[in-house]
């Protein structure tokens, strides 16, 4: 996970929020704090995260939920899709 950190610390760094693949690039840089235990770290780059993807690529926000403790259950309990 180190080595991960690593490789995607300088391009996660140096990408401007303007840029498409920012906040996947950033997801990911987060991702791979996270599975270093650096969960502080991980966090900051969570919220940066959600801050960028308006459309909802990623699951950063639940993710920081997660981080929060905040746990989120599923209240359809038969199974179906709910319209």
């Amino acid at each position: 996970y180190d080595a991960a950190v690593l490789a995607l610390q300088d391009p996660a760094r140096r990408t401007s929020a303007g840029r498409p693949w920012a906040a996947r690039l950033w997801y990911a840089y987060a991702d791979a704090l996270l599975a270093a235990g650096r969960e502080q770290d991980a966090r900051s780059w969570f919220e940066k995260v959600t801050q960028v993807d308006l459309d909802g690529q990623t699951d950063a926000g639940d993710r920081l939920l997660e981080l929060d403790g905040v746990v989120l259950e599923d209240l359809d309990d038969d199974g179906a899709d709910v319209e």
